[in-house]
């Protein structure tokens, strides 16, 4: 068995939330390890042509880190949002969202997996505060009044005060740990994919209520957009395996007027969506965060912004545990945390949830209800501004990184 070595702040993953809480932390002189079962080549090219929508807090954070910058980002701007719900044939028009004004800058961008990940692996590697241990996992932690013990899949060992855990949505560690989560499976797949075509976009994103759910175009670099379509199980499952011409016919019948004559950019994806969160957050010197915390429904495009606020507040609380001298994996510190994160968390998946509800469905009288709701706002300037500043992220308790 390999020596023991001490490290403050140990970080299981080196996904997009666990990269940039180690770039985050290391920015105020903590020294971190981060720990991936993956390679650096693999985490850059797994998840390639997955796109996000990035809140312009979101963005915010990434300035304040350094890492913001749009051209290596490839980072595309969404100027104005049009909301419209389409029955058979029949397209009607629900809400605009435009931007607020020029001195605010858009409320979101979209990035594409590729960049960001790219720019993230290529600051981990030359941080000198960062030890990145790449092809190995955690495997088992013994936790003293003290401090952490943790085994890497080597049998290495590091003394640690906290463990940060950011494995992803199956997280094996709040498996092993047997975690409590809320779960709810909405018996609905999103096909995402990236797609070329001849019409400028104009940095217009579009959300069409279809009966089977709802169809985001989101706008990216060039004339190209992305897609997420949500659809339920059976009819998802059954789209995905055409071939690409047959997949394309449907999905230009959804899409309509809005992109002429789009083609395929590479592979279209699938995956299950379901809503799940974890009762606690945090445990024995232990605390989750992004997607091993929370999965949400795709449709508001928060979930990466989601897990961005966790570091985020993390790190403000970390870092005001250090100048007081307080133990970064007490119960104080991270009772702070869970305390600040819950009510966010559970009100934006609540929030996702009722609206998946409302527009996934084929009752009549809801569904005239809820254009008439849509039209409502639509007219209201305030409670327009009041929706853009949510989708920017601009609510709440904001940590600094976030301003």
């Amino acid at each position: 068995m390999k020596s023991s070595k001490k490290r403050k702040i140990l970080i299981a993953g080196a996904g997009l939330i666990g990269s940039t809480m180690a770039l985050a932390l290391a920015s105020e002189g903590f020294d971190i390890t981060v720990v991936d079962g993956t390679t650096a080549k693999h985490r850059i090219n797994r998840n390639k042509g997955r796109t996000y929508a990035l809140s312009r807090t979101s963005k915010n954070l990434l300035t304040n880190l350094g890492l913001w910058d749009a051209k290596r980002l490839n980072a595309c701007p969404i100027e104005n949002i049009l909301l419209s719900t389409k029955r058979s044939d029949t397209k009607r028009h629900l809400m605009e969202f435009k931007r607020e004004s020029s001195d605010l800058g858009p409320s979101s961008y979209m990035i594409e997996d590729f960049y960001l990940r790219r720019v993230l692996e290529a600051e981990l590697i030359k941080n000198s505060k960062i030890q990145l241990i790449n092809a190995l996992e955690v495997i088992k932690d013994e936790t003293s009044c003290f401090e952490s013990k943790v085994m890497l899949s080597d049998k290495s060992l590091f003394n640690t005060e906290i463990l940060i855990i950011s494995d992803g949505r199956e997280s094996r560690l709040a498996k092993r740990l047997d975690k409590g989560f809320f779960k709810k499976n909405y018996n609905q797949v999103a096909i995402v994919g990236n797609l070329s075509h001849k019409n400028e976009h104009k940095f217009v994103a579009h959300q069409v209520f279809l009966s089977g759910g709802p169809l985001a175009i989101l706008p990216l670099q060039g004339k190209r957009s992305t897609f997420v379509w949500s659809l339920p199980n059976e009819m998802g499952a059954k789209l995905s395996k055409y071939k690409d011409h047959l997949f394309l016919k449907h999905l230009n019948k959804s899409i309509g007027d809005i992109l002429d004559n789009p083609a395929l950019e590479g592979e279209k994806k699938i995956f299950p969506l379901y809503l799940r969160f974890l009762r606690d957050s945090v445990d024995n010197r232990k605390v989750f965060i992004g997607d091993s915390a929370q999965a949400i429904h795709p449709l508001a495009g928060q979930g990466l912004n989601l897990g961005l606020r966790d570091v985020a507040s993390l790190f403000e609380v970390l870092l005001n545990g250090k100048k007081l001298g307080l133990d970064l994996g007490s119960d104080e510190l991270l009772k702070k945390y869970e305390s600040w994160r819950s009510f966010d968390r559970i009100s934006l998946a609540t929030y996702t949830d009722l609206i998946n509800i409302l527009f996934s469905n084929n009752n009549v009288y809801l569904g005239a209800l809820r254009e008439f709701g849509m039209n409502s706002i639509d007219k209201s300037e305030l409670l327009k501004s009041f929706f853009v500043k949510e989708a920017a992220g601009e609510y709440g308790n904001l940590p600094e990184l976030l301003r």
